[in-house]
């Protein structure tokens, strides 16, 4: 507000949470707001205080009604940056100009808020630094036994345009993004932005703690008794692609009665349980779906999955998976960007290093058309290339077992769980809609973009009532052995 304030807007309006909250956050953020106002001596006219329920059709909702009220206002603060968002284009299309005819402020600093026309000015919140101590807080008070005092973070304000001041928000957005670049390629940018900043206060907190073990042979394999059939018999049944080893099952539900949870890991001819570094995990997890590219098409994924079978609602066709690839491309950039500073040598078991090579040598191959149109027939012999190489596959399945990395069980869980979580496909959905919507929000179509991106927006759950949901369980159970609880 102080902000504002210097700017010379002395009228400003409040978009508050839920009427239903008053005694929650949203209550908390309402009389924080009046005692500001009270503070800096303004007019605490009630008639300026709107609620938005922290959503963008809200907040579209809520400025409208300041609008049509007649209530004068030059500035606007909204209690999250949705509500602001929706409040912008309210305000837009009532033909008012901001920041010269109502400044806005929202909280939070969302990515969207840093690509609108002009840049939404924001309250800062560190939610990476908030979600460490709150752990580390938990940790030593059930490990150690310590009480800690409450910890509190310090927020700052991002300056941008909409609130007057013409700044591009330098706290959140680099060189990259500029308003001479088309929306889309902003939003890209600032998804990369995002995700080093993430790493950046992941490094913050633990500098050096990733590289340290890029070599250290600390991890282990999972010992999952499912078997991926051969190439020439996936061709033949692509339905019908997986065999369930059950004397290994039964062996190693033995051994697990016997000796704990290391029987279920993956041992050496001498028992040992097989130890293997960061970096070769991390190759693991990515030669066992370059095994499986469709040029032009995804990540081939083996549709009958006995542990989760409601992954079929990612696929097209036999099992492609667009998502995945997406994702792997996600996991290329960062592992390059992990092992790029390191000199010397990556110690690799033998058939890791020889599985390497051997993709490698038939991407190479084929990478003068990589760059440009597959033909059906070069597409083929792509795919045969990868999926044919017997020898490659049959020692890497005697090895490494490249059943375990498919499915919801095994080390791949750790990839895939966090890259292609299926039942949240919807938000995969969402976010397509939205970028799709941005680039392409000049055009005569713009509008129904627009509208198909909210009508799926309202079919996420958090948008859903109690009411119109029914009872449902808080607690979920993982889909391992049978189905899951579901809402």
């Amino acid at each position: 507000m102080e902000h504002l304030i210097s700017h010379g807007r002395r009228q400003i309006a409040f978009i508050a949470g839920s009427p239903d909250d008053l005694s929650g956050d949203s209550g908390r953020r309402l009389q924080a707001f009046f005692a500001a106002c009270a503070h800096f001596g303004l007019e605490q006219d009630a008639r300026r205080v709107v609620y938005g329920r922290h959503v963008y059709d809200g907040g579209f909702a809520a400025a409208d009604q300041l609008l049509q009220s007649g209530i004068p206002f030059d500035a606007l603060i909204a209690s999250n940056d949705e509500s602001a968002i929706g409040a912008m284009d309210a305000i837009k299309q009532a033909g008012k100009r901001i920041p010269e005819d109502v400044a806005v402020i929202g909280f939070d600093n969302r990515l969207e808020g840093a690509v609108q026309q002009p840049g939404l000015t924001s309250i800062h919140v560190p939610l990476f630094d908030m979600g460490y101590q709150a752990v580390e807080q938990m940790y030593r008070h059930l490990v150690q036994g310590e009480l800690l005092p409450p910890h509190r973070e310090d927020v700052h304000l991002v300056v941008r345009s909409s609130c007057g001041c013409g700044g591009n928000g330098e706290a959140f957005l680099d060189e990259e993004v500029s308003a001479g670049r088309p929306l889309f390629q902003q939003m890209a940018a600032q998804i990369r932005k995002q995700a080093f900043d993430l790493s950046a206060d992941s490094a913050r907190f633990h500098p050096g703690a990733l590289r340290a073990r890029l070599n250290q042979p600390r991890l282990s394999y999972a010992n999952v008794p499912y078997r991926i059939k051969p190439y020439a018999d996936l061709l033949q049944g692509p339905y019908n692609t997986i065999l369930f080893d059950r004397a290994l099952h039964e062996r190693i539900e033995a051994e697990s009665r016997q000796h704990g949870t290391d029987a279920r890991l993956l041992r050496d001819a001498n028992g040992e349980v097989l130890h293997a570094s960061l970096t070769e995990k991390l190759l693991t997890l990515l030669l066992a779906k370059l095994v499986n590219f469709v040029p032009e098409g995804g990540i081939w994924m083996n549709t009958q999955r006995p542990e989760w079978n409601d992954a079929n609602n990612a696929l097209v066709g036999r099992g492609l998976s667009v998502v995945t690839l997406g994702y792997l491309r996600r996991f290329l950039a960062f592992f390059r960007d992990l092992i790029q500073p390191e000199d010397g040598d990556f110690p690799l078991h033998t058939e890791i290093a020889i599985l390497l090579e051997n993709i490698a040598a038939i991407l190479g191959r084929f990478a003068p058309v990589l760059e440009e149109n597959f033909t059906p027939e070069q597409r083929r012999a792509m795919m045969d290339a990868l999926g044919e190489g017997e020898a490659i596959l049959n020692l890497f399945e005697e090895t490494f077992r490249h059943a375990e990395f498919t499915g919801r069980s095994g080390t791949f869980f750790a990839y895939e769980g966090l890259g292609s979580v299926y039942w949240h496909m919807v938000s995969k959905l969402l976010l397509a809609a939205q970028e799709t919507a941005l680039r392409f929000q000049d055009t005569p179509f713009a509008a129904d973009l627009v509208a198909a991106y909210r009508a799926i927006r309202e079919g996420l759950g958090y948008r859903k009532s109690p009411a119109e949901y029914g009872a449902f369980r808080i607690r979920t159970r993982p889909n391992t052995t049978g189905r899951a609880s579901r809402a």
